[in-house]
């Protein structure tokens, strides 16, 4: 007989099933950060509902409701990993609340997803898993037919954005990697290939209740989630998706293997089931191609004969699109990453235990990025992850975040291998799992395995963070014995006043937490809406908005950052209109923000080019500021000392002061670093044209015609006299 849920545990099921259904649909087009960060804020509002309920139960129930874990112990040793590299960190506001706009994986954000899993495996039992089973895949299923429209030329984002049955809303080229309302082909892939395996899992678990596969409903609902699910992933052209995808499904035939040989009865049926829904999905992949297949239609035109006349010395200049390049002529993705990983161990050895603190790689990295980075497409772009799961773990957490997250995957994998390889029970004894429940944590390893591989030539987002934890629990709860005990509301006693206090003061709580979260959403979104109206030439309300966003978020640096620019550049143009009150005014503030911005962050390096900016700024109102450039850029210097932008713009400023030979040595660094460096290598031949050493500037003219553009006026006005 089943005992009738309490009120507060039914709030719970349904929060879990929204929290599954909503946030991998939940973007916006009016932040500054359109899909990471609203997804993070949704996910912390959900916490705050789910545990608020969570603790509400207990005061009503009168006793502890948290379960003791398997994974207590690996879980508690990551979480502590976390807390120690925060506390050691180069810059603690971000390793709390995360590298804005981003957010994920901050320490605030690590509590959120395990306070997720301990409410999960403390309020929902087995018999509640398929219900959040149907919901996890309606909402894969939705996101699927989200992005597969994307490949055929029709965003379903842009209609709700311009109104247009388009992709051009989008500046990506979403027609040919497409990725829905997650931002980027390969976050979708990850989120794909995380559920993709339970998904074949489901169709075949489902067609159990029925002699043949088709005559079940929920086995078409799934299959057609698995097929729409692999069309997705083919079409992200993911190629680190597709080779998660390509070993989960070898963790899954090896399971299956061991799970035939044990449940002889099933062989029959199993080999059937599985062996349809592989011909369907080998059917798709020979139709759409993977990153490393062609199509069935690519082979059959490259097949077929045609009566025209080769092109001559086609055979000799061969020609192929760049592969997975992120600009057009670009320098191909896993060339980048190299190096990039190459740097995040360099910050390790720098920071051997601990670390430089969670999430500030954007930092730490600088101070050790290769040189070779200088020689790549993206050589002035901003690095906020080592593009590498494991790697980034181990420059940001040190050893020890990296070694306590392998044990919490490995343990994880342990258990699911208990579950799987349990032997068939003997006639006088019980199974703690059927065949069911060891095919559930069979895909379930999977998913994580190929999400795993996924990472490891990228990192984790939200959603796929919200899926391996409620992953964690899902197993927790098959291995375990004890299900999390129900009381019968009929025999709770009436509430007493204390208790109807605690759940007021709880309720409080979550009103506070949530005013802070819709206060920060307000933030972001004055901040992005500032911009645009600067960007929009309306400059009084942008800068409106720009303050506003400062007063609702006084610690966020970068909204000081943004004024501080937007100051110096009014002030500017206020001077050269005769408005020297109003100009020395927004001077002076100009130079508090940037000295607030500063404080708030001495860490980050675009902040110190802006700061510099500023400086350089107002030098046509101050001259005397030039000198506060110099001291900026020298100090930016030191924590990025293979950045030659930096040198560059401090050889300028050192000869227009007159300090002509320390200019010139800044100015030769900054081409040794970055030999194609255009703009540094004209300055300096202008220099050297200056001085009269007419054979070095022809050098420096010559190289540039040579090695970097032809187009260059000035260079090909020069090398003509």
């Amino acid at each position: 007989m089943s005992v009738p849920d309490s009120f507060f545990r039914k709030i719970i099921i349904i929060l879990f099933h929204l929290l599954v259904i909503t946030v991998p649909f939940f973007f916006t087009w009016v932040n500054e950060e359109l899909f990471e960060f609203p997804k993070m804020l949704l996910t912390y509002s959900f916490t705050i509902f789910i545990v608020g309920f969570w603790v509400m139960r207990m005061i009503r129930e009168k006793r502890w409701i948290i379960y003791r874990s398997v994974f207590t112990w690996p879980i508690l040793a990551f979480l502590l990993s976390q807390v120690m590299a925060t506390i050691f960190s180069i810059h603690f506001h971000t390793s709390i609340f995360g590298y804005y706009t981003r957010w994920h994986g901050s320490l605030l954000s690590t509590f959120a997803y395990i306070l997720l899993f301990y409410a999960f495996i403390s309020n929902i039992n087995r018999r509640d898993l398929p219900k959040l089973m149907l919901s996890l895949l309606l909402a894969a299923l939705g996101v699927s037919l989200y992005a597969i429209p994307e490949h055929f030329g029709v965003s379903p984002s842009c209609l709700l954005i311009s109104r247009q049955f388009s992709v051009q809303c989008w500046v990506q080229d979403v027609q040919t990697r497409v990725f829905a309302t997650f931002g980027q082909p390969n976050w979708l892939a990850a989120y794909v290939v995380t559920l993709l395996p339970l998904s074949l899992i489901a169709t075949v678990k489902a067609s159990f209740s029925s002699k043949k596969i088709w005559q079940s409903k929920k086995s078409w609902l799934y299959g057609i989630t698995s097929v729409a699910l692999l069309m997705t992933l083919i079409f992200t052209k993911s190629r680190s998706g597709m080779l998660g995808f390509g070993i989960s499904i070898i963790v899954l035939v090896l399971g299956l293997i061991w799970l035939l040989y044990q449940k002889q009865l099933l062989r029959s049926q199993l080999t059937t089931r599985l062996g349809g829904l592989s011909a369907v999905l080998l059917v798709v992949i020979a139709l759409f191609g993977t990153p490393f297949t062609p199509s069935l239609p690519e082979l059959l035109t490259a097949a077929t004969p045609t009566n025209e006349a080769p092109a001559a010395d086609a055979d000799l200049q061969p020609t192929s699109a760049p592969v997975n390049r992120l600009e057009a002529g670009g320098t191909d993705s896993g060339e980048i990453r190299k190096i990039v990983w190459q740097g995040a161990i360099d910050v390790w050895k720098r920071y051997p235990l601990f670390g430089s603190g969670v999430e500030t790689f954007a930092y730490s990295y600088y101070q050790d990025r290769p040189l070779a980075h200088n020689d790549v497409s993206e050589w002035d772009f901003l690095y906020n992850k080592a593009h590498n799961e494991l790697l980034n773990f181990l420059a940001t957490t040190g050893i020890f975040g990296l070694g306590t997250y392998l044990v919490m995957l490995g343990w994880f994998g342990i258990i699911c291998l208990k579950i799987i390889t349990q032997p068939e029970p003997k006639k006088t004894e019980t199974s703690s799992y059927d065949l069911q429940q060891q095919l559930v944590a069979l895909s379930l390893l999977a998913g994580v395995v190929a999400l795993s591989i996924s990472n490891f030539f990228g990192f984790s987002t939200v959603m796929v963070s919200v899926l391996m934890f409620l992953f964690f629990g899902w197993v927790e709860l098959i291995y375990r014995q004890q299900q999390p005990s129900l009381i019968d509301p009929k025999f709770l006693p009436k509430a007493t006043a204390g208790q109807q206090f605690g759940m007021i003061i709880t309720a409080l709580i979550m009103f506070i937490l949530l005013t802070r979260i819709i206060v920060t959403w307000r933030a972001d979104y004055a901040f992005a809406t500032g911009k645009s109206y600067f960007k929009a030439q309306y400059i009084l309300p942008g800068m409106q908005q720009l303050q506003q966003a400062a007063a609702l978020q006084p610690q966020q640096a970068l909204f000081h950052d943004e004024l501080a620019e937007t100051y110096s550049q009014l002030a500017v143009a206020l001077d050269e209109q005769g408005e020297s009150t109003q100009a020395a005014q927004l001077a002076a503030a100009a130079v508090q923000e940037v000295t607030l911005t500063r404080r708030l962050n001495p860490r980050h390096l675009n902040f110190y080019k802006t700061q510099a900016r500023v400086f350089i700024n107002l030098s046509q109102i101050d001259e005397s500021l030039l000198d506060y450039a110099l001291e900026t850029l020298y100090t930016a210097i030191e924590l990025a000392p293979t950045d030659p932008k930096l040198r560059y713009n401090l050889g300028v400023i050192l000869i227009d002061q007159g300090e002509t030979e320390a200019g010139q040595a800044a100015l030769i660094e900054a081409v040794k670093m970055k030999p194609n460096y255009e703009a540094a290598r004209l300055e300096l031949g202008k220099l050297y044209e200056s001085q009269g050493e007419i054979d070095q500037a022809v050098v420096q003219y010559q190289y540039i015609y040579d090695h970097i553009t032809t187009n260059n006026q000035f260079v090909n006005e020069k090398l003509a006299k």
